[in-house]
């Protein structure tokens, strides 16, 4: 059996580690969801040079297109807003016989004092798909 002391003195370890491996555990799921947001944006951003340069030979802008793909791969990240709140910032541009477009996307943080700092981290990803001629 366990004294009186030796249970205090575990209270108090418990008390002292717990806060740590919070913190810990929060930011390992953040750096996860950055990951993870990463990924979505920088698969938005191929989705959007496709459809640039397969709308690219109509007579229809293909930023377009772009802006449309881009929209569509984004809705996953919230699906629950409409899908043009949930787009981000998308620029598009022809460099050459090149087409590129480029995604911002700000990812929400989840870590409670790092949140009062910085609420939103802005994740970009650029994707160039050469145009066929």
């Amino acid at each position: 059996m366990l004294s009186v002391k030796k249970r205090g003195q575990s209270a108090v370890e418990s008390v002292l580690v717990l806060p740590v491996l919070v913190i810990l555990f929060l930011c390992v799921l953040q750096t996860g969801l950055l990951l993870f947001t990463y990924y979505i944006v920088n698969y938005a951003s191929y989705c959007g040079a496709r459809a640039a340069i397969v709308h690219c030979k109509l007579p229809d802008n293909p930023g377009t297109a772009a802006r449309a793909a881009v929209i569509i791969a984004l809705s996953s990240l919230r699906p629950g807003f409409a899908p043009v709140a949930a787009a981000g910032f998308t620029r598009c541009r022809i460099l050459g016989d090149e087409y590129e477009v480029t995604v911002t996307y700000p990812c929400k943080t989840v870590l409670p004092l790092f949140g009062k700092i910085l609420e939103y981290l802005p994740i970009t990803a650029s994707t160039r798909l050469p145009v066929s001629k």
